[in-house]
């Protein structure tokens, strides 16, 4: 099982690994290891990775405008709290975006689906005030997001790579570290 700091590590950088005397896990691989994983779209992540992630920017939207406002009421001492939290809060949302969609992407991949199938779910997002009926299916498609990532992955290769639970072995018998597109 991978742990909260592995996780959030792994959808940032694998440095993390190789500092613990240990041969970085297939899902927090790329082409090269240590690559940054900011946006790496190829690739499979496990359920523990994507949910932990989740955790920390569910965190990280709360902790950091909560920071960010009490500080700003500190030492400007105004009365735009609020303000200061809101574009806090906005600017965490934006720097939490590309990881997001990396590491979902990647978990959709775990479960032989195409990252392609989030663009109608963002799209349907974009309208979802226009209609009712564009409300119904966002939210039709919202939950079928979240039955994808709670899915357990496929055990062993798919088109998208080899099983991220697999620990790469001493003899380099890696397997294909995941070609497919999106």
């Amino acid at each position: 099982m991978i742990s909260f700091k592995e996780a959030v590590l792994s959808c940032v950088m694998d440095k993390y690994a190789v500092f613990r005397g240990r041969a970085p896990r297939r899902s927090c691989r790329d082409e090269t290891e240590g690559e940054d994983k900011y946006a790496v779209f190829r690739g499979r992540a496990p359920r523990a990775e994507y949910w932990w992630f989740v955790l920390f920017e569910i965190l990280a939207l709360v902790v950091v405008p909560f920071l960010y406002g009490l500080l700003h009421f500190l030492f400007i001492g105004s009365g735009v709290i609020a303000e200061a939290a809101v574009v806090a809060l906005v600017l965490t949302g934006f720097a939490l975006l590309l990881p997001h969609l990396a590491v979902t992407v990647r978990r959709l991949h775990d479960i032989d689906i195409s990252g392609w199938w989030l663009v109608p779910f963002f799209l349907t997002g974009l309208f979802v005030m226009a209609s009712e009926v564009i409300s119904f299916v966002h939210f039709l498609l919202t939950i079928a997001l979240l039955i994808a990532t709670l899915v357990p992955g496929d055990k062993g290769h798919n088109r998208f790579g080899a099983d991220p639970l697999v620990a790469v072995t001493d003899e380099g018998d890696e397997g294909d570290e995941g070609g497919g597109v999106w």
